[in-house]
């Protein structure tokens, strides 16, 4: 059956590879937050038999660590691999009386380094320029508008392509509003770590907090004449050549099986 107009809602997936451009997609809205169309879609899109392994792997260890037998059932087995994947959720637009209560967030892969994820820099300059300064978003995304008011219902709106100009307007009065504020508390993860450190004084690693405390990465603008190396069979050697005054331990490299980023403040 056809979803008609003002049941539905438009949201859009941001892909990290540049080659793929950002999609609409558009989902029923009669789900209202507990049974949210998005979060679900999200869910699905993530979710595969690498994350299920990954949760049984984290439950044995647990069960091991706790002394106990680490043998699973069948059935819960099984249960654990189809459970959704964990999604981070970044709220860059705050929803408040100025703006009509309407938000908008980022929803990204919680694992996204683990598995390996290449940053996102369409969708982490988006956040950047709301004023998450400190993000890395790894991996696929989806952003999305939504009405937040305690008042009334909680509904899900229009956000299209359009929107995800980074010269939009709501982007710009974000900017200006978010401006000097601690953002940490607006990311899902942001708020378990300081939930957490509240209560039991409870201090992430440097992994839990990855996406929080390294800097934005930065494309590297200019010809490729400024990029060079020497590859052997066993050793590839890279010289890059950067146009300003700048400190080893200011540079960041990190190196995956798949790519290598460059972080430059």
């Amino acid at each position: 059956m056809e979803i008609n107009s003002s049941d539905s809602f438009i949201f859009v997936l941001i892909p990290s590879d540049d080659l793929h451009e950002p999609i609409e997609i558009i989902k029923s809205k009669k789900g209202g937050l507990e049974n949210d169309e998005l979060q679900i879609y999200a869910k699905n899109h993530f979710n595969n038999e690498f994350e299920g392994h990954l949760r049984l792997q984290t439950i044995k260890q647990n069960m091991l660590t706790l002394g106990k037998d680490i043998s699973i059932e069948p059935n819960l087995k099984s249960a654990i691999y189809e459970m959704s994947a964990s999604l981070d959720i970044i709220t860059v637009q705050l929803p408040n009386q100025r703006n009509n209560y309407i938000g908008v967030s980022i929803y990204c892969y919680s694992n996204g380094i683990a598995k390996e994820y290449k940053p996102n820099t369409r969708a982490t300059r988006i956040a950047h320029s709301c004023g998450h300064k400190n993000i890395i978003i790894y991996g696929d995304s989806f952003i999305s508008r939504y009405y937040d008011n305690e008042e009334y219902p909680w509904e899900r709106l229009d956000l299209t392509l359009n929107d995800i100009n980074i010269n939009s307007n709501w982007i710009k009065i974000c900017e200006k509003d978010n401006a000097g504020k601690d953002l940490s508390s607006y990311t899902s993860a942001g708020s378990f770590s300081k939930a957490m450190s509240s209560v039991v004084g409870y201090n992430p690693t440097v992994d839990e907090l990855t996406l929080a405390d390294k800097p934005i990465p930065k494309p590297i603008e200019g010809e490729l004449t400024n990029l060079s190396w020497n590859q052997t069979n066993e050793e590839i050697e890279i010289h890059l050549h950067i146009n300003k005054e700048i400190i080893t331990k200011q540079i960041i490299v990190t190196i995956k099986p798949i790519y290598l980023s460059i972080y430059l403040p």
